[in-house]
């Protein structure tokens, strides 16, 4: 506030006090003229006095709106303008993104270590969209997300001297045109998800930040070690625990229906001759609200001899959420390896979780996780995995802080019997802010 202003304010203040008092003893004090003359001398000052305390009575309730709108604004700062503009008019410019980073501690039962990661099940990211309406049933987008992620949980490896910057640049994630109409469906051609990707990852709890069946984005690149001898095992964790996400992302041009009755049906093709189809439902009912998924993904025009090895799946996926706060999810997916004597992989996923008013900040969540994998990468593999994380959401500031702490274990096949790998335990306490 300006302190002149402030002065000028309280000396007003101060003046109608005066002119209260004044007016106070004049009307106390008993009437002793004697002569006409000296009872209209009293008159006139009376009614200046009068218009003095109506002056100052309004320059009192300037003060008072003034101060009120003072502390208004330090209790409530109102939020910024909003900057980003279009360079064409008829375009609606959205910029938006997230910076997510962990405290992310592991040990493969000989070495353990503490990396300042970015948390890989929801990478920092950055996403611009422009957006115009042809009609008022139909508009087109352009979407261009890019991943900046510094010293990823899923890269990082016990060992390693210095942070793993070799994707810190701007990774694509999306670059797509997007034509969309809810009479017709939406059209979507470029880099971006595929119609099977996220079938396998359908949960409602509010762990989603550091939970869900994509377990081996905490240590992707950890190497499991012999149990009897601490030797490395040759297989990391993104070797026996992949959920088979159907497709992923990809160069691809895709479908979406209108939705009817809570059902989407999904169809896309990618380079390399891939396709897949999917059909998704979400709904709220008085019980709760219930979200699946499910679909199926052939690439195996992808593999060439020595190389990628081509496969077809199947991924499903559901979750529940009560009204008081309680949910439960699972996954399952399997993937046909188009090699001679492989087994089909599979994998299983189940969540229990709990949501939480507990505090004004935001919703706080709760949730314990199981999966088990079979034949991924080589035949007669088994892994198993379990955690448990904790979030809560600070809305205000649009952050989630987040817990989680788990484990990986697994066997590999030996010529003598199966072979114990020594358990890998991890840990991580980190942030993620959205804008």
């Amino acid at each position: 506030m300006n302190k002149g202003r402030t002065a000028k304010q309280s000396a007003r203040a101060v003046g109608l006090l005066a002119g209260v008092a004044a007016l106070a003893i004049a009307a106390a004090m008993p009437a002793r003229a004697d002569t006409q003359s000296e009872i209209d001398a009293i008159k006139a000052e009376n009614a200046e006095l009068r218009e003095m305390v109506k002056g100052l009575k309004q320059d009192v309730q300037i003060l008072m709106k003034t101060m009120a709108t003072t502390s208004e604004a330090v209790a409530s700062p109102k939020t910024p303008p909003k900057m980003a503009t279009s360079g064409n008019e008829n375009v609606s410019l959205t910029v938006a993104g997230q910076v997510n980073r962990m405290l992310f501690y592991a040990d493969d039962g000989d070495q353990s270590q503490l990396f300042n990661a970015d948390n890989d099940y929801s990478s920092t990211r950055l996403t611009i969209t422009g957006k115009a309406k042809v009609t008022e049933d139909i508009s087109v987008s352009a979407v261009v997300e890019g991943e900046l992620e510094s010293n990823s949980t899923d890269r990082v490896q016990i060992g390693q001297d210095r942070a793993d910057n070799t994707n810190a640049g701007f990774r694509e994630r999306k670059y797509e045109i997007i034509g969309e109409s809810k009479q017709f469906g939406r059209i979507s051609a470029g880099q971006g998800s595929t119609a099977s990707d996220g079938t396998a990852e359908v949960i409602l709890s509010g762990t989603q930040v550091v939970a869900g069946s994509g377990i081996d984005a905490m240590g992707n690149r950890i190497i499991f070690l012999r149990e009897d001898n601490k030797a490395g095992s040759g297989r990391s964790i993104a070797n026996l625990f992949s959920n088979f996400d159907g497709l992923s992302r990809d160069d691809r041009i895709r479908y979406d229906s209108p939705t009817f009755a809570g059902f989407t049906a999904s169809g896309s093709y990618s380079d390399g001759d891939r396709w897949d189809a999917a059909l998704r439902y979400k709904n709220k009912f008085s019980f709760g609200d219930v979200e699946a998924a499910a679909s199926y993904f052939d690439a195996s025009a992808t593999g060439t001899p020595g190389s990628v090895v081509g496969f077809t799946g199947v991924a499903i996926s559901a979750g529940y959420e009560a009204p008081f706060g309680t949910n439960i999810g699972g996954a399952y997916s399997i993937n046909d390896f188009e090699a001679r004597g492989r087994d089909t992989a599979n994998f299983w996923y189940v969540m229990l979780g709990q949501d939480l008013k507990l505090l004004e900040l935001g919703e706080t969540s709760f949730a314990i996780d199981y999966a088990a994998t079979q034949d991924q990468t080589i035949n007669a593999s088994s892994g198993h995995y379990w955690s448990f994380s904790a979030v809560q959401q600070i809305k205000k500031v649009a952050t989630e802080l987040y817990f989680k702490v788990g484990q990986f274990d697994a066997e590999l096949p030996g010529s003598g019997g199966d072979i114990d790998l020594e358990a890998i335990t991890f840990a991580g306490l980190g942030a993620r802010v959205k804008f």
